[in-house]
């Protein structure tokens, strides 16, 4: 790796999450010489912990959203046509939302978005009730369901592609500071970007991007010693919590992304680590970071919506998933391993069409 303090460069990115790696990426493709710098190792921040989900069907009600959504989707796709869809860990699993008949309401909201998706040309597709157990095998439709199938939509493994990518900007010749702080801005008298002062030494570069997450404004007031960028921005923090199961293998239980309409709200995907990644959208708003009490109340309205709807996950797991999780993170039952717990803490515009928008479906990138 060339010294990134004997370089100039002509962008230094800042984080070293999926949006900060692409970004690199594409910069770099572009005949850029980048520098990207994280504070700790690539993705273990909000990247290591998120649902994954890139799609564009949740986006139907805002027309401009869902075509910046689909076309981060369409991107998600020639890079694997270019790549390979195992090197950047995508999955084309598609996703499977489903509403109870009994339920008008939110069967009627269901119908409305396939409805607008139609008008934007998104392939989506009604599903009856009756074809829903061959969609998904495993799920005990126990009352009478109808669906909405939005088969074009992937899930991924966000370390494996960040991992991917960020050897990508190595090879075009950019370079990846890891274990590296940016303390400081460095400013020429008219205020210009000279470069950015690090916990490894300088760095010179023309441009700085930032793309630190959910602390991006209070990064940037830091960096500039100007607190009120910290509140300038319209970006605000969204406590999230997620579960993921124990390896199931060999059993794969859910082929695609499964969304229930209906109280709770749960969406349930496969993990790449061989378990279900879940969480339930009322349960977002009942934690708060290291709130531990709330996280266990969370976690067993997470484990008690898909323990009705997956016999093979309620024969396999409830003695794992739906009690407590005791302090040496084993089954205090049967000693088990127990469901990992992620407390995420995601960044999203302070704007009522993005506050609006429930934040597991949201393009990974």
């Amino acid at each position: 790796m060339v010294k990134a303090e004997e370089t100039e460069f002509d962008v230094a990115v800042i984080g070293g999450g999926i949006i900060g790696v692409t970004a690199a990426f594409y910069l770099a493709r572009r005949g850029k010489k980048v520098v990207l710098l994280e504070r700790c190792q690539l993705a273990r921040g909000t990247t290591c912990n998120s649902f994954a989900w890139i799609n564009a069907s949740s986006k139907a009600a805002d027309a401009d959203y869902h075509r910046l959504n689909a076309r981060g989707l369409a991107e998600h796709k020639k890079l694997a046509s270019e790549f390979g869809e195992i090197a950047l860990g995508i999955t084309s699993c598609g996703e499977l939302s489903v509403a109870p008949v009994a339920d008008q309401s939110r069967l009627a909201a269901l119908r409305k978005q396939w409805l607008l998706l139609q008008d934007l040309e998104y392939p989506a597709v009604w599903v009856e009730g009756k074809d829903l157990p061959d969609l998904e095998p495993s799920i005990n439709f126990d009352r009478e369901y109808e669906g909405l199938l939005n088969s074009c939509e992937l899930s991924l493994d966000a370390p494996r592609f960040v991992g991917f990518i960020a050897d990508q900007v190595s090879s075009l010749g950019g370079d990846i500071v890891e274990e590296s702080t940016a303390q400081s801005l460095q400013l020429g008298e008219g205020g210009e970007v000279l470069g950015v002062e690090t916990s490894a030494g300088p760095v010179a570069a023309r441009n700085v991007l930032l793309a630190a997450g959910p602390d991006s404004a209070e990064e940037l007031a830091r960096l500039t010693g100007f607190d009120g960028f910290a509140t300038r921005f319209p970006v605000r923090r969204s406590p999230g919590l997620l579960l993921t199961t124990p390896d199931l293998s060999p059993r794969r239980l859910l082929r695609r992304v499964v969304y229930w309409a209906e109280n709770p709200d749960l969406h349930v995907l496969s993990h790449f680590s061989g378990g279900l990644r879940m969480g339930a959208e009322d349960t977002d708003g009942m934690v708060a970071e290291n709130d531990d009490a709330a996280t266990r109340r969370a976690e067993n309205n997470c484990c008690d919506a898909p323990a009705s709807g997956l016999p093979a996950f309620r024969k396999n797991l409830a003695s794992m998933i739906a009690i407590s999780v005791s302090a040496s993170g084993r089954c205090p039952r049967t000693g088990a391993a127990s469901p990992t717990l992620c407390l995420v803490q995601r960044a999203s515009m302070s704007s009522p069409r993005t506050a609006a928008s429930p934040w597991p479906r949201s393009s990974a990138a």
